[in-house]
């Protein structure tokens, strides 16, 4: 459980969909942002106090939001005194395996339902409604994290993921968390 210090910044997970919504390379852009800044990943939700206009504020803190020394050039919130996070300090440079390009894909529309309720990814991703091109390919090796239906769509464990969402309103969302979580080591 990384602690983070007062004067840092902290950009919430809701933030970041915006972002993602209205441009999609920020899944990879913001992922490379908190490497360079070595930010805190949030895995579990929680919350920080931060400053606002009025004062000190308690304020959620969502799975996927980044908490970082660096101001992010994207905006967000002051910490106003040091506190732990339930996360992991984003210390390896973003990185994920991604579906053979040959494999063909199928229209898949539904709602996500993580089926690993403790893991960070799926629970960024569960309960999201989408119509999506799934690629029909499941990496070996890899259980089964969030499905659409019956078809899985997120393989892995935390820090290293996959997900074979190959076109949708979704893959933005899928792209940021599977290579933020990439990020992911313990301090040494």
């Amino acid at each position: 459980m990384p602690r983070v210090e007062r004067g840092w910044w902290l950009i919430e997970s809701y933030k970041i969909v915006r972002l993602l919504h209205s441009d999609p390379s920020m899944s990879r852009l913001i992922p490379e942002f908190a490497y360079e800044a070595q930010a805190v990943v949030a895995t579990r939700p929680g919350s920080l106090t931060v400053y606002t206009s009025s004062g000190p504020l308690d304020m959620g803190v969502g799975i996927g939001s980044i908490i970082s020394p660096e101001k992010p050039p994207w905006g967000g919130v002051e910490v106003s005194r040091p506190e732990w996070v339930d996360g992991c300090k984003a210390l390896s440079p973003p990185s994920t395996m991604t579906p053979p390009g040959d494999v063909g894909a199928d229209s898949v529309e539904g709602v996500i339902i993580a089926v690993e309720w403790r893991d960070p990814a799926a629970l960024f991703l569960n309960g999201l409604e989408s119509s999506m091109k799934v690629a029909r390919w499941e990496p070996e090796g890899m259980p089964p994290l969030a499905t659409v239906g019956d078809r899985p769509i997120l393989y892995g464990g935390f820090p290293e993921y996959v997900h074979t969402i190959v076109e949708g309103d979704v893959k933005p969302r899928a792209d940021y968390i599977t290579l933020l979580l990439s990020t992911c080591r313990e301090e040494q």
